[in-house]
């Protein structure tokens, strides 16, 4: 999974494009409205729980 920001889609879109090489899984998410600090800045439950959705809906036990 990759998350950016409004003010970072350059160097994400590329890390995206590279990781959709892999056989994972490679999902691409826009997070508008916030900054560098997105996983400790105000709104960060939203990014958590971003991140816990794409683990359950990829959960290999299920």
């Amino acid at each position: 999974m990759t998350l950016t920001f409004d003010e970072f889609k350059y160097g994400t879109h590329a890390a995206y494009k590279q990781h959709t090489r892999n056989t994972g899984i490679t999902e691409f998410v826009e997070l508008p409205g916030r900054g560098h600090s997105l996983v400790i800045d105000h709104g960060w439950e939203e990014v958590a729980l971003t991140a816990l959705e794409f683990i359950r809906k990829h959960d290999p036990t299920k």
